[in-house]
């Protein structure tokens, strides 16, 4: 059997099934948000017609995802529209079938799933499915561990010339060593998708609200953004009430995918994000949704977060470090190396960001991360810092005395 996790926002729902999928010892195995996984569903049933299949995709799209994994595990699953509550139906029917295992997360108990939605009698067959299937946890804690974290100044309110004059120059720094942040297009599956202002050197792209959510977009252009920028701005999001719910499920979705991406994003904002959504009415699963986005949006702020953001991928960081290893020291590198690890954007770098940065350097030249909190210290040393753990370096500092951090990386930390 499976396991159908549920409970309020930010308990610890994502971080159990994140355990239990790094301890399961096969290569059969899919972790995967809710909306991404639509997404690639519908683009294998569109491959399947279009390669001249005929009839019912279903089976053949069941028999490929068996073939992939037995286990699945899936975050946030939420049904939304009937058309993908009737697939989800249809293909899960199919999938416990052949034996899959499910392990999903959610805010609300699968008898509440796709509440109030049209024509639910016929969705409601398949939440007797998900109750035989999986084992069914109320994950009841009245803590959100989101809003726990130290907060950085990512997110801004209100809106006005001071607001905008602070984001101006956070750009122009993150793009400092890139000339071109002209706009960008992406390429779509066979449409575009504009991008105001974006460095790709630098992995930086800059949106307003309005380009993002008052326009026909949805999770795969988000997770595309998202693929190509490791740090988004969303610019002058507004109040919303239930008049804009097309607003709404966009900002919602949004937010999911720049979340599950570990993308950082700098906001500014008409209000607090307990303040959005004038909560007045209206759809229930949305306003429901609404409670996880303010969640995310908090624990976005937070240091931990911004952390795991910087270096979502070691790999990403790669064609940074190694020029600095073979020597090439130049201010814009190091200029580089700054702005993905400064985690907070708050122009300091402490010992929590410099003990991250040394776990990746070694990782990149010796092949571990075996990095101690002495180590640290004498690396807070060779940057020019003599105060230890309490030590904060500002960016002249950092870039004067980035080559000797360097050496010691190379030569005293090999083992």
């Amino acid at each position: 059997q499976g396991l159908y996790l549920y409970g309020g926002v930010g308990c610890g729902k994502t971080m159990l099934m994140d355990m239990f999928y790094d301890s399961v010892d096969t290569p059969r195995k899919r972790r995967v948000h809710f909306h991404a996984f639509m997404l690639d569903l519908h683009r294998r049933m569109h491959e399947l017609r279009s390669s001249g299949v005929e009839g019912d995709p279903i089976p053949h799209v069941t028999q490929e995802i068996i073939d992939e994994c037995w286990l699945l595990c899936f975050d946030e699953f939420q049904v939304t529209d009937i058309a993908d509550a009737l697939i989800m139906r249809r293909l899960f029917e199919s999938l416990w079938k052949k034996g899959l295992v499910m392990f999903c997360t959610s805010n609300r108990p699968p008898d509440d799933l796709y509440y109030n939605g049209i024509q639910r009698d016929l969705f409601v067959p398949f939440i007797n499915d998900v109750k035989v299937s999986c084992n069914v946890h109320h994950l009841l804690s009245p803590t959100d561990y989101r809003l726990m974290g130290t907060q950085a100044a990512v997110y801004m309110s209100p809106l006005g010339s001071g607001t905008a004059a602070y984001v101006d120059n956070l750009f122009d720094r993150l793009t400092e060593t890139d000339p071109d942040t002209s706009p960008k297009t992406l390429d779509l599956n066979g449409r575009t998708l504009d991008v105001r202002m974006a460095s790709y050197k630098n992995g930086v792209a800059r949106f307003t609200f309005k380009e993002l959510c008052a326009m026909p977009k949805g999770a795969e252009d988000f997770l595309a953004i998202c693929k190509h920028f490791h740090t988004v701005f969303v610019e002058e999001v507004p109040r919303m009430t239930r008049n804009e719910m097309n607003l709404i499920r966009r900002f919602i979705t949004l937010i999911d995918a720049l979340y599950e991406k570990q993308t950082k994003a700098i906001i500014t904002a008409a209000a607090l994000p307990t303040k959005l959504l004038e909560s007045d009415g209206g759809p229930e699963d949305e306003l429901f949704a609404f409670d996880r986005t303010v969640s995310r949006l908090t624990e976005m702020q937070s240091l931990e977060y911004l952390r795991k953001a910087g270096r979502r991928g070691r790999e990403s960081l790669s064609h940074i470090i190694t020029p600095l290893i073979e020597g090439e020291m130049t201010h814009g590198l190091s200029s580089d190396i700054w702005d993905v690890y400064d985690a907070d954007l708050n122009g300091i770098f402490t010992y929590n960001e410099l003990e991250v940065l040394m776990d990746d350097l070694c990782v990149v030249i010796h092949g571990h991360s075996r990095v101690s909190s002495s180590h640290v210290v004498e690396g807070m040393g060779r940057l020019g810092c003599l105060e230890g753990s309490e030590c904060e370096i500002d960016f002249q500092t950092f870039q004067n005395n980035f080559g000797k951090l360097l050496e010691y990386v190379q030569n005293e930390l090999k083992e």
